[in-house]
């Protein structure tokens, strides 16, 4: 059951980690403070150790890790496209373009929940 609330948890922060850097969805204000004060308010609970339901702390910081890896994908992947778009090869709209930024917009974060549901799955077997 924890395993189940924690892969809620990140997969709230990081669908709000994907609306920080690709902006393709639109939250409002109050859902924005809503998704913070859900965020706050767990990472608070997991520190209290409520009911001894929580996951080891090494194991947490690292699921955290993983989700701030799609911001330096994402700023690394705005960088090569720079870096193509200044070589001038003739691909600006191209098709690699349009894949990468597929790549990088989507497949990303559908990889690092992924991982992080497999991750919890293994720590629920133990």
């Amino acid at each position: 059951m924890k395993e189940f609330i924690y892969l809620i948890f990140f997969g709230v922060i990081n669908l709000f980690f994907f609306y920080l850097n690709t902006r393709k969805i639109d939250f409002n204000y109050k859902t924005r403070l809503l998704l913070i004060l859900f965020l706050t308010t767990f990472i608070i609970f997991h520190f209290i150790n409520w009911n001894k339901m929580s996951i080891p702390n090494h194991y947490f910081f690292q699921l955290i890790v993983v989700s701030f890896v799609s911001f330096v994908i994402h700023y690394a992947g705005e960088f090569t496209i720079s870096l193509i778009k200044k070589v001038d090869i003739g691909i600006e709209n191209g098709l690699a373009i349009k894949i990468f930024n597929f790549l990088r917009f989507y497949v990303i974060y559908f990889f690092i929940f992924f991982y992080q549901s497999v991750f919890l799955y293994v720590i629920h077997k133990k």
